[in-house]
């Protein structure tokens, strides 16, 4: 929820319209002792989502080999989707969460590149 809270945080300091999220989700099953690695990928505005999941196969020495597509999902409720909620309706910041938002995206910031849509 912090992680979401902090892109949103980051996304009105610029005015954003729309965003794009990808990371790897290590999901495991204790049962069997197997973990798989999953890239997440969430797209999304204030009024539609697409979101997917590709499990990573890796070979030797931990290179990716291969990604197979694991579902795909889209909509118009991005309030309703675990990847977009907070993109829809208020999110409201504590004065602790401004604070530690704004000193992290300080921090982060020099180190992020943007690019301007439709730039050539």
């Amino acid at each position: 929820m912090m992680r979401n809270k902090y892109l949103r945080f980051i996304l009105d300091e610029f005015g954003a319209m729309a965003y794009v999220f990808a990371g790897i989700d290590v999901r495991g099953d204790s049962s069997v002792v197997e973990v798989t690695e999953v890239l997440k990928i969430v797209a999304a505005d204030k009024e539609h989502y697409l979101s997917g999941d590709w499990q990573v196969m890796r070979g030797e020495v931990g290179r990716v080999m291969e990604i197979a597509e694991m579902g795909v999902c889209r909509g118009s409720d991005p309030g309703e989707h675990p990847g977009s909620w907070f993109l829809a309706g208020s999110v409201s910041f504590s004065e602790a969460e401004k604070t530690r938002f704004s000193a992290l995206w300080a921090k982060a910031k020099p180190d992020v590149i943007f690019k301007e849509r439709g730039a050539g």
